[in-house]
């Protein structure tokens, strides 16, 4: 056993954690060992408790054990139990809902806990716990797991890619969570785009939001596109603002550029909502930079850093 673990540490091989039930109804099989072959393909020896590892403690202390050997976890939500009638928050169930193993949820909090990179991979309306979105902050994907093919799927695939990076450069967050330590963002904010008038340009930036790799709401996306300062679209310089005389209380006309006297008419509440119009106008665009720039400068492990707030 020994020798072969040297073998496998030779040429590469990473232990993963797998989450999966032990049981699953035959419709999902062909699926589950295509997606183990794959696994493999990819130098990847998923390790799961009581198919490929077998305890000899409690298991949820084998669990932390075999864990602790990984350095990436994926969790496949498989339906377990299904509710047809019922009650649930006080009301009817209307719908039957799918839920997974609660294996799931504990071996989710786990990884969560050790920082260890996690992708959640459920079948077709699983519910519930860490399935929900937006419980967890990590890779969520829902497919037909009884579809064979289902590991070559476009966003299956590209999952995988986006979150094998982030197992092998794994020993480097372990150090710093170790240390207690995360490494200082040199920014809380990215610049996505920039708007651009005749007589005013405004740098476009957004909050940055660490391991945020569901979409959000474009309202929400917009909460995050912070104070602008407008500057000359021709010399470059900022701009003052231009104020209406005493009389009218100094209330703020436009913006001037004193180096090549351009004039922007309009405050600065106009000039905010022309940003916000603009990133509303063309949000994937913005999104795919937003997210482009956060992994530039986190050199695709945002769990190493922290920003100031």
């Amino acid at each position: 056993v020994v020798k072969l673990v040297n073998n496998m540490q030779q040429i590469g091989i990473i232990d993963i954690f797998l989450s999966r039930p032990t049981w699953v109804g035959e419709e999902f099989k062909p699926g589950l060992d295509n997606f183990i072959t794959f696994l493999k393909s990819h130098s990847l020896n998923p390790r799961t408790l009581g198919t490929s590892d077998y305890p000899s403690d409690s298991p949820l202390d084998e669990v932390i054990s075999l864990m602790e050997k990984c350095k990436g976890v994926i969790i496949l939500g498989y339906p377990q139990i299904v509710i047809h009638n019922g009650i649930l928050k006080g009301e009817e169930i209307e719908k039957e809902i799918l839920l997974p193993t609660e294996w799931n949820h504990i071996e989710t909090s786990l990884a969560y806990a050790m920082g260890l990179p996690v992708l959640l991979i459920h079948h077709l309306n699983i519910k519930r716990g860490v399935f929900d979105r937006g419980a967890v902050n990590k890779y969520l994907y829902e497919i037909d797991l009884r579809n064979p093919g289902w590991p070559l799927d476009e966003k299956i695939s590209g999952a995988l890619t986006s979150w094998l990076p982030k197992v092998k450069n794994f020993s480097l967050e372990l150090k710093a969570t170790q240390n207690n330590k995360k490494l200082q963002l040199p920014s809380d904010s990215v610049v996505i785009g920039t708007l651009v008038r005749d007589t005013l340009a405004a740098d476009i930036r957004a909050k940055i939001i660490l391991n945020d790799n569901v979409k959000p709401d474009i309202d929400i996306f917009l909460d995050r596109i912070q104070r602008i300062s407008p500057y000359c679209p021709k010399c470059s310089r900022p701009l003052e603002t231009k104020h209406a005389s005493w009389m009218a209380d100094g209330v703020q006309v436009g913006y001037l550029c004193k180096n090549c006297r351009t004039e922007y008419e309009g405050t600065y509440s106009d000039v905010f909502r022309e940003v916000l119009a603009e990133v509303r106008r063309d949000y994937d665009k913005y999104w795919d930079v937003y997210q482009n720039k956060i992994e530039k400068i986190t050199k695709g492990n945002p769990e190493r850093y922290r920003t100031s707030q």
